[in-house]
């Protein structure tokens, strides 16, 4: 059962790399399953501050922390700044925007 989860996060990981039960148990209960989803994919996350970053969804965590990769940053005031690689804490998240590829009905 342990393989079959961290190669859901991250197929990439080895699978006896052992997850805490928190994580596990967040893994299940929370939204972040919605944010595996939209991994690989372009996106916008709102965050808290009333900025917002687009780009590519590279990992996330059951915690619903986010690393984006060629990512910009928006500030309230409208500057952007371009990112490779940005992690955003869950913490700071208002929105995810899920894309329209990846809505189904």
């Amino acid at each position: 059962m342990r393989e079959k989860i961290c190669a859901f996060i991250n197929p990439n990981m080895n699978p006896r790399v052992r997850i805490s039960k928190a994580e596990k148990f967040a893994l299940y209960n929370n939204l972040s399953i919605l944010l595996q989803a939209v991994k690989g994919y372009k996106t916008t996350i709102d965050l808290r501050n009333e900025s917002y970053v687009y780009g590519t969804v590279e990992e996330t965590d059951a915690f619903m922390n986010v690393t984006m990769k060629n990512s910009f940053f928006t500030n309230s005031n409208g500057e952007t700044v371009k990112f490779d690689t940005l992690f955003v804490q869950s913490r700071n998240i208002r929105c995810v925007h899920i894309p329209a590829n990846v809505r189904k009905y």
